[in-house]
């Protein structure tokens, strides 16, 4: 299970907006504003919709065999005393 965030606005936005919002709540909540921690529940729900997290999970069936075939035609690979040959196809 892997987990991500794409947000809807940039970060380099978002992070100081919400920063900034969260500072005008945590002053109302020293004054004891009313409603304050409503606000404070409001902006928490509105910085996750926009935060956009996602929660992804992968089901993946397990390979019998794994091959890792590497092959070069180039010119540089071959050295001037070694016979040249055609390269073989590649079984797969």
């Amino acid at each position: 299970m892997t987990y991500g965030f794409a947000p809807l606005i940039p970060w380099i936005y978002f992070v100081p907006l919400l920063a900034i919002a969260a500072l005008f709540i945590a002053f109302g909540l020293w004054q004891k504003v009313r409603g304050a921690w409503l606000r404070l529940a409001a902006l928490a729900a509105l910085g996750l919709a926009i935060a956009n997290p996602s929660i992804f999970v992968e089901l993946r069936d397990p390979l019998s065999t794994i091959v890792a075939v590497s092959s070069t035609a180039a010119r540089a690979s071959r050295t001037a005393t070694a016979p040249r040959r055609p390269i073989a196809p590649s079984r797969a």
